[in-house]
């Protein structure tokens, strides 16, 4: 099976690694995409048909090192896999086809356009044997690619929603439902030869409109806890001179590809290494701007990606990060509600992190715990792992949803939490930056077309917020430990 880890819907019936399609896509996206399954699937196998079992494995242009990056070989594909390959480019003269728009880069280079910085990444793609060891002299050999047969998708979209309207569009899904284009033409072109072709064309002197910009910081969080409302706040306390990644699926997929491929493949043989690459990669990809304003980019992650916080920070040692946690019994609650409980998954794909959770408290399977034990120990696992790095490195800021964002009064996120991450202009009342970031402060911070406010008085208060009994007691058999250690180093 191919790992599908972008964040729309394909020909092949896989699942996303970072979940499933946001509830405020529209109705319109969702049907675009629905449209885009059918009409893939229709030509992938006229597309096996024309190609043969023994086609080359990629289309080429006419120029050397280019490639029309649409129909990867399905037979070569399959041998890994079990399955299809990335999507192919829709028949234009089906019938499905005709209830898209048309592709105004249709006639264009796409690599060139990635080149260019008209390409966002919007997805990645690999095998279950992308990352398999092969030895030391091979892997000098192919030093400069380690991993094989890993797919970038690209579109064209706009960044600027999560500027401008941060808690209208809060996460990177967000932005690209606005962007037709991903909607229904993006492309698929092998990583390996991108990364390459971007490092090459960005090393040269006529490179200058394309700038990488660094990594700033980094937003982990246990799960509702107030990461977004700081990704938000960041990008509007700068906006001219700050790029916000939040929830980038291609990162996620990226970092939890050995534990992906284990549960899903049962295979062992990933290296971590290799995987390592491919998350430098994906990050320069998304470093990439012909915005000469920008300085400094924040990635924001989902609560899952904690698990995987030593890689991150293996990946970039330099760039500052913060964990926020919050009260341990609110935080089971809300991991547990309905639509929100992507938790549970852990009992039959755990992660590494999980994995050593449950062996260092004696347990021996997750099959015999209830979903709340489960999701648990998942958050312990989290909490552990941010409290462990930051006890152990002497980095990082431990943020307490209960007792420094919500009882404040909205002061901690700009003079505290920001400067912390380099921000520091809007630390003073009375700047513009600081009018921003209260005003962005005020509203919910995933409140998209809702325009709920944020009730400090409400969080407190926990309404809306059922403390079951099974809550209550798994809190306290796998939670109590982590929010005491944490308690007593605050303290200090």
């Amino acid at each position: 099976m191919i790992s599908k880890t972008s964040t729309l819907p394909v020909a092949h019936p896989t699942v996303s690694a970072a979940g499933g399609n946001r509830d405020s896509m529209d109705h319109t996206y969702r049907r675009r995409s629905a449209l885009a399954v059918a009409a893939t699937a229709a030509t992938a196998i006229c597309a096996t048909v024309a190609a043969g079992v023994g086609s080359s494995s990629w289309r080429r242009t006419g120029l050397v090192g280019r490639r029309t990056a649409q129909v990867p070989d399905i037979a070569d594909a399959a041998t890994h896999s079990g399955s299809h390959p990335p999507p192919p480019s829709v028949d234009t003269g089906s019938l499905i086809a005709a209830q898209f728009g048309p592709d105004e880069h249709a006639s264009r280079d796409k690599m060139e356009m990635i080149l260019q910085g008209e390409l966002s990444l919007s997805g990645i793609y690999y095998v279950p044997g992308s990352f398999a060891s092969t030895g030391e002299e091979e892997r000098s050999r192919n030093s400069l690619s380690p991993y094989v047969k890993v797919y970038g998708e690209f579109c064209d979209l706009d960044w600027s929603p999560h500027r401008d309207e941060p808690t209208k569009f809060p996460a990177f899904v967000d932005i690209m439902a606005l962007s037709r284009h991903c909607g229904e033409h993006r492309y698929s072109l092998p990583l390996d030869e991108v990364v390459s072709a971007v490092l090459a064309y960005d090393a040269r002197p006529d490179s200058a409109p394309i700038k990488s910009i660094p990594v700033s910081g980094l937003l982990l969080n246990e799960g509702r806890s107030g990461a977004t409302v700081v990704s938000n706040a960041l990008a509007v306390a700068e906006p001219a001179s700050t790029r916000v990644v939040s929830e980038h699926p291609a990162l996620m997929d990226a970092l939890q590809a050995c534990d992906k491929i284990r549960n899903t493949h049962g295979s062992d043989n990933c290296d971590p290494a290799k995987v390592q690459s491919l998350v430098r990669d994906v990050v320069h990809l998304l470093s990439r701007t012909p915005d000469p304003a920008l300085e400094r980019m924040y990635l924001k992650l989902p609560s899952a990606a904690t698990a995987y916080l030593g890689q991150l920070r293996e990946a970039f040692p330099l760039a500052p990060w913060a964990f926020f946690y919050r009260e341990a019994n609110i935080a089971l609650a809300k991991a547990t509600q309905k639509k929100r409980n992507a938790c549970i998954k852990q009992r039959r794909s755990p992660s590494e992190a999980v994995r050593a959770r449950a062996f260092a408290l004696g347990l021996d399977s997750l099959d015999d715990l209830g979903p709340q034990e489960v999701c648990a120990l998942h958050l312990s696992a989290l909490v552990r792992t941010a409290f462990t790095e930051h006890e152990t490195s002497g980095t990082g800021l431990l943020v307490s949803y209960d007792e420094d964002l919500s009882s404040n009064g909205g002061r901690f996120v700009p003079e505290t939490v920001l400067p912390y991450l380099g921000v520091g202009s809007a630390a003073n009342p009375g700047t513009e930056a600081r009018g921003r970031v209260d005003a962005v402060l005020a509203i919910d911070a995933k409140a998209r077309d809702s325009g709920r406010v944020w009730d400090a008085a409400a969080i407190k208060a926990d309404v809306g917020i059922d403390l079951s009994e099974e809550i209550r007691e798994a809190s306290r058999t796998f939670l109590q430990t982590n929010m005491f250690e944490i308690s007593r180093a605050r303290a200090l």
